[in-house]
């Protein structure tokens, strides 16, 4: 009889431990569940707040893009101050007080100089002149929608460029929209009334520019490893020297008889384009990095539909026809076709390079 009472006491405390033992691996279990249930909704979260950050990102460029182009044209087309290489010098050298002030403000973290790390930034800076340089240079030979449309090549040639520089592989639908887009610009330019072939010689040369531009952003920043307002300081630097020599060889005495160079109006507008010229480059940068190259592209296009619609009805000395229109519109589509691609791939969760 004890040996029985043993017996059922020692299979009593074998089956509480069992049950202890059980009770332990199911919270344990619902530990593990919850943490990942926990880091499943931290990155929902990561992703929601980089999808929001990426779209402000485009919304600011989009709009910097809008307005600077109308101030720049307002530079030349109103005040006729024709020129483009003191604007540059202009737009750099408040971009570096800019970045000093924040600098001693505490607000950014200014990189140590470095030859190599000038070196890396220089091509980057190169690109960006002769892109700012040629833009400025074409609004004085076409107009604003013209401008606008064949500036969509760019979007092609930084979609090849990321395909083979960066293994950045657009999907199919991508490809097709940009395709469309370059046609619509070739329609367009075909039936420009207005040609001036000083205009498309420019416009050439800024598209490949932007591209060239867009690109160096990426790997550039890839290989300093530094942040994108790090970035637009050691490009501006760079570009400051080139951009003073040639302001000193071509435009001082020039600047300095101009006749409304005193004129309050004037220095106002001119100085509104210059702190546009700080948010663009700045704006273009974080587009760049947090969405893409071809992105940041589309998106200054899209914007184009504010400079083409209000260009067509301020700056009237221009021409159209029908066929002219047609290829504005047929970007212009192309475009929206485009935006919505890239939004349904985002919230598909895949998407392309592009």
């Amino acid at each position: 009889m004890p040996k029985q009472v043993e017996v059922a006491a020692e299979e009593e405390g074998l089956l509480a431990r069992r049950t202890s033992q059980d009770s332990l691996d199911i919270e344990r279990g619902n530990g593990a569940a919850h943490d990942v249930r926990e880091r499943r909704r931290d990155g929902e979260a990561a992703g929601e707040k980089a999808r929001r950050s990426g779209l402000l990102a485009a919304l600011l460029y989009g709009s910097t893009s809008i307005t600077i182009t109308f101030f720049n044209k307002a530079v030349f087309f109103v005040w006729h101050f024709d020129f483009p290489v003191t604007i540059s010098l202009l737009q750099v050298s408040l971009s570096l007080l800019f970045f000093v002030a924040m600098h001693v403000h505490g607000t950014i973290q200014l990189p140590a100089l470095s030859l190599r790390m000038v070196g890396m930034a220089a091509p980057l800076a190169i690109f960006w002149c002769l892109n700012v340089l040629s833009g400025i240079f074409t609004l004085q030979y076409m107009s604003i929608p013209m401008f606008s449309t064949l500036r969509r090549l760019t979007t092609l040639i930084v979609l090849i460029g990321e395909h083979v520089l960066l293994r950045k592989y657009a999907t199919q639908p991508v490809w097709i929209a940009v395709i469309v887009m370059t046609l619509g610009a070739l329609v367009a330019g075909v039936s420009d009334l207005d040609f001036n072939p000083m205009g498309y010689m420019c416009v050439t040369i800024n598209n490949v520019c932007t591209a060239a531009y867009l690109l160096l952003i990426q790997i550039t920043k890839r290989d300093l490893q530094v942040s994108n307002l790090q970035l637009l300081f050691l490009m501006n630097l760079c570009s400051l020297p080139f951009l003073a020599v040639t302001c000193l060889i071509f435009d001082a005495q020039l600047v300095l008889h101009y006749s409304y160079l005193r004129n309050p109006s004037f220095l106002l507008v001119l100085l509104c384009s210059c702190v546009q010229a700080f948010v663009l480059n700045y704006a273009t940068f974080l587009c760049t990095t947090l969405n893409s190259g071809v992105t940041t592209s589309i998106t200054g296009q899209m914007s184009k539909l504010v400079t083409m619609t209000v260009g067509l009805f301020l700056f009237v000395n221009t021409t159209y026809t029908a066929m002219n229109l047609a290829g504005l519109l047929i970007g212009l589509v192309s475009s929206f076709w485009y935006a919505y691609i890239k939004f349904a791939e985002n919230r598909a969760g895949g998407g392309g390079g592009g």
